[in-house]
């Protein structure tokens, strides 16, 4: 009886603890089914573009610190939008009415607006841009056209509910054309079953820019600022030359029955807000330290025109012509001759101790006639001549960068000079029984502190003496680094060396260097990538012009080469992914070889830099630094292949390939002037990655039946820390 018992209670508890762990198993596998269509979601909007909640934000301070000379729409439009997106149910579409002159920022408002709300910007499907001239033509097929811009319409807010139509030129579109779309702007729920109420319409028109800069001419006129003046000032004007005077909104219906919420006058721009757009372009352009240049910045500004004629208190264009011809002014001046020195080590750097070697500054060489602002001048009491009847000596000018003055050494002094800097080279004897004032535990910072105290002193000490030797202090001595202790290798490549020459005039990348192909580049990756692999490929697109990323299916390497072939691509990468991050990249030349691979270390994406720039299109300047050996030769040859011939000095974008130990060091910079004539600043404009070659195989990828060249055996190849392959 009893050992019933102990088995039905047995079965009873085996059953509840069965109960329990299927409970946990179902609540586990709901719980990763939820977090795993999540995560689809963000991975779906990360790599395409998603109807998404839009950054407010952002709109905000875009439209704040880049728009000038326009209150009123930094004002109604900011507020308004952001009113109308975060009401969770209006009544109907936000319209908005944007007038004034060419050049004041009608367009530039509407970008910005559309930028900040889907990732393609204008480029977005759910973007409607309606340009009247280009798409509406032909004032004869009224009809033809009402019934193409309802489908236009209808099929872009089927995609996205928060679309946004901007219709430019408004006041150029045929009559009664806009009557077509008063339903979708309309207090309606839904039109053929498509709701309209989050989507925004603009309209864009020059309309009413005579009123506008008649009010604003007034107000300067008497002297008051132009920030006084309120919307209600021009909304009732605004709206009757649009409903009277010919164009897109005469006689329309959309104002008549007040559809259009808001008219915004876009005011004309004074000098000093086309002043501020100049300034906004320059540093665009890399060229901040012409901001402060007024010469430069009144050549601009002379180059436009102005009104009225008697005052010329406002710009014609706008800010419209600034781009071109500030770039014509830029055009005109001489350019520098720059050079980008690679120094042999630098400090360490607290982030990494492998960014030695880097690039150390760009500077200027001077050319011809030293500038006056290199000089300055001695004081009156030096330049005073004693002799009446001599003629007053010129004042002599001194240059800033410390021109040393050459002393007479006698033979004792200069021994004894010699013997000091000698002496000085002898390190501080300091021990931690010196510091036994103080507690054990501070002793070894103390000594430390001294140690550097000491040793920073003796290095100025030596200085100055150097600088009293002049020509005959002693050569400083080369520091003793692997770098410098490196091992002679027959590989190694002399600066002209016959053989090289040739081989390099026959091989491979020769058709590149003699300019018979212009690079076009493939980028990919393992099949099922993940997001930080996807997000690597699209940090290498930036930074190589003419390049594409194709999203690789269960596609071979070798049908995906030959794909590229067809399609014309001189060059393949192909990215690699370990624990879902990249690992690997593999570099293929196109149309027969070769091919390496590369193990990646070190990978810091741009949005992790502390401090980075936004990189431009130009097409960048290329350094390769430190390929010695035929090796070196052929890969750094292979990374030139990537980039376009000739490239945009005006962008100052530097792709820099720097050896170090057999390790690659890339980087992206942009190089920026803070004042002429002076040193350049670095800003860096990611990623941040280091190559390791694994190997070289040639022609193009086989993994059964290819010839490797060379592949990287550590332990057997590796027999000294100061030989090295590149």
């Amino acid at each position: 009886m009893r050992t019933y018992y102990v088995i039905l209670l047995f079965f009873q508890l085996w059953t509840a603890n069965a109960e329990l762990i299927s409970l946990l198993t179902g609540t586990a596998v709901a719980l990763s089914a939820g977090a795993f269509w999540g995560f689809r979601d963000r991975l779906r909007c990360h790599l395409y573009e998603c109807c998404h909640e839009p950054d407010v934000g952002f709109n905000h301070h875009n439209i704040a610190n880049m728009l000038f000379g326009q209150h009123l729409v930094k004002d109604v439009v900011v507020n308004a939008i952001k009113a109308h997106w975060h009401n969770e149910n209006p009544k109907k579409p936000l319209v908005l009415s944007f007038h004034g002159y060419t050049g004041s920022g009608k367009n530039y408002v509407a970008e910005i607006i559309a930028n900040n709300t889907f990732k393609q910007g204008l480029r977005s499907n759910f973007i409607q841009h309606i340009v009247a001239t280009n798409d509406f033509p032909d004032k004869n097929k009224i009809e033809e056209y009402k019934t193409e811009l309802r489908n236009r319409i209808l099929t872009t807010a089927q995609k996205c509910h928060r679309s946004i139509f901007i219709f430019d030129e408004t006041d150029k579109l045929p009559e009664q054309l806009l009557g077509a779309i008063k339903p979708f702007l309309d207090y309606y729920s839904k039109i053929s079953g498509v709701d309209f109420r989050r989507s925004i319409f603009i309209l864009l028109s020059n309309k009413g820019g005579g009123k506008i800069a008649e009010i604003t001419l007034k107000q300067y006129e008497n002297g008051y600022p132009r920030e006084q003046l309120r919307l209600e000032s021009f909304e009732r004007d605004l709206m009757n030359f649009s409903f009277n005077e010919k164009g897109g909104l005469q006689m329309s219906e959309l104002i008549s029955n007040h559809l259009i919420d808001h008219f915004i006058p876009f005011l004309p721009l004074q000098r000093e807000h086309v002043k501020s757009c100049v300034g906004a372009y320059l540093r665009k352009r890399g060229r901040a330290d012409l901001v402060s240049n007024v010469e430069f910045v009144e050549k601009v500004l002379n180059s436009l025109q102005y009104f009225p004629e008697s005052s010329k208190a406002f710009s014609s264009s706008g800010c419209k012509r600034v781009d071109a011809k500030t770039d014509l002014e830029l055009a005109k001046i001489r350019p520098c001759i720059y050079s980008i020195k690679m120094a042999p080590k630098m400090k360490k750097s607290k982030k990494s101790k492998k960014e030695e070697s880097m690039i150390n500054f760009v500077e200027e060489e001077v050319t011809g006639d030293v500038d006056e602002g290199d000089f300055e001048e001695e004081p009156e009491d030096v330049v005073e001549s004693s002799d009446e009847d001599e003629p007053p000596k010129k004042k002599k000018k001194v240059i800033k960068k410390e021109v040393k003055q050459e002393l007479e050494l006698t033979d004792e002094k200069l021994q004894e000079l010699l013997e000091k800097y000698e002496a000085s080279k002898s390190a501080a004897t300091k021990t931690k029984d010196d510091f036994k004032h103080l507690p054990k535990s501070q002793r070894g910072k103390a000594l430390k502190k001294a140690l550097r105290k000491d040793k920073r002193a003796r290095q100025e000490e030596r200085s100055k003496i150097r600088d009293e030797l002049g020509e005959s202090a002693p050569q400083k001595e080369v520091p003793k680094t692997i770098e410098s202790m490196r091992e002679y290798d027959a590989t190694m490549v002399d600066e002209q060396d016959d053989e090289v020459e040739h081989d390099e005039a026959n091989d491979e990348f020769a058709p590149y260097f003699n300019r018979e192909t212009t690079p076009k580049v493939m980028i990919t990756m393992t099949p099922k990538a993940k997001i930080t692999t996807f997000k690597f490929c699209f940090e290498l697109q930036k930074c190589i012009p003419n390049s594409e990323i194709f999203t690789r299916k269960n596609v071979l390497l070798k049908t995906i080469i030959e794909q590229a072939k067809e399609r014309e691509f001189t060059d393949l990468l192909v990215v690699h992914e370990d624990r879902k991050k990249p690992n690997g990249i593999i570099f293929c030349h196109l149309p027969e070889g070769p091919t390496a691979y590369f193990k990646i270390n070190s990978l810091t994406f741009t949005q992790d830099l502390k401090k980075f720039g936004e990189s431009t299109a130009h097409f960048p300047e290329v350094i390769l630094n430190n390929f010695n050996t035929r090796l070196g030769h052929n890969i750094a040859r292979m990374l030139a292949c990537l980039f376009p011939h000739d490239p945009k000095f005006t962008g100052r974008r530097v792709v820099t390939f720097h050896n170090q130990r057999d390790y690659i060091f890339f980087r992206h910079h942009r190089y920026e002037f803070k004042k002429e004539g002076t040193k350049a600043a670095l800003l860096e404009l990611g990623p941040r990655f280091t190559l390791r070659l694994k190997w070289l195989q040639k022609g193009t990828f086989d993994a059964k039946w290819g010839e490797f060249e060379w592949v990287l055996k550590r332990h057997e190849m590796e027999t000294s820390r100061r030989r090295f392959f590149l």
